[in-house]
Formats: C-alpha cells, structure tokens, sequence
C-alpha cells in the first residue's frame, strides 16, 4: 500500500511507498501546484500505470501527473481549468465502462472519457458546490452526482438522477 498527501504549504506532493513490511519508505517530493488540495489516484491514459489528478485551492486549475512505473512520474501539466477550490472524483458516469472525472466547483464540471485514454471537451453544471459524491444512489446501474449547497439560511442536496446525456 503507497500514501499520497497534498501539502498545501510546500506547494507539493508526498508519496511514501510500502515496503512490504507494513510500514513505508521515506516519503518522495513532487512538486505539483500553488496549495494543492484534492488528489484522485486512476489511470487516466489507460496504459495500467497509476497517475495523479491534482486540485489546486489558490488556482483555478486541475494539474495531471503521469505515472511512468518504476516509481517514477512525469512533469506535472495544467489538465483543465476549474473554478475555485474543490474536490476530485472519478466514476463511469455515462455507464461506458470507462471512468470519467467530475470536479467539484462552481459550476461543476464533467470530463467524460474518449474511451482511447483522453477525454472530451468538459460539461458545465450550474451548481456551487465544494463537495461530492460519484454512486449509484438509486441503486439503478447509473452513476449519480450527489453535491451538497450550504449557505447562511438553508442547505440544499443537489442529486442528478442518470441525466447525463
């Protein structure tokens, strides 16, 4: 089992690798972005190597690292724009068989996959929201995005039921 932590006031990652014993190797530095906060661990290119998908709090931007086995990772690239802080989630939202990502924000945002290990053009919501939830909430086969609202008189659960298309 490996770690990875966002270290918002070092701008960078850490990743402390198993060692097969319980415990970890000393952990590894990767510089990333300004204050990252959110951190989604997939294989976005499909070729079986784990990379990263990074948020930043201070940018409004989603920074990608890809892994290139052997413990060893490329630069880090600007992925998409994002507004504000948030979170970072993955699922088969469009019920392909392929993860897409979902980024928490204003407005929320959804990459679906090209299925060749890129992804389309991204898909706006009007929602703010700096959480969420990727599940089958109904129990359908069906991805739903569940993203709770607060503000100083009311919360509200926003759930999208299976509309992606």
């Amino acid at each position: 089992m490996d770690v990875v932590t966002a270290n918002q006031f070092s701008d960078d990652l850490s990743i402390l690798f198993g060692d097969a014993s319980g415990g970890f190797e000393n952990a590894m530095s990767l510089p990333i972005c300004e204050q990252p906060q959110a951190i989604l661990v997939t294989d976005l290119d499909l070729d079986g190597v784990l990379d990263l998908v990074v948020r930043s709090d201070s940018e409004d931007a989603v920074f990608v690292v890809r892994g290139l086995g052997a413990r060893s990772f490329e630069a880090p690239y600007e992925f998409v724009e994002a507004q504000g802080p948030g979170m970072v989630a993955h699922a088969d939202v469009d019920g392909d068989g392929f993860d897409d990502i979902v980024l928490s924000g204003a407005p929320l945002t959804v990459l679906i996959s090209d299925r060749a290990g890129g992804y389309q053009e991204p898909s706006y919501y009007l929602l703010n929201s700096n959480q969420i939830l990727a599940s089958d909430i109904d129990r359908d086969g069906m991805i739903d995005i569940v993203a709770p609202r607060s503000d100083p008189a009311s919360i509200l659960l926003n759930v999208w039921l299976d509309d992606w298309n």
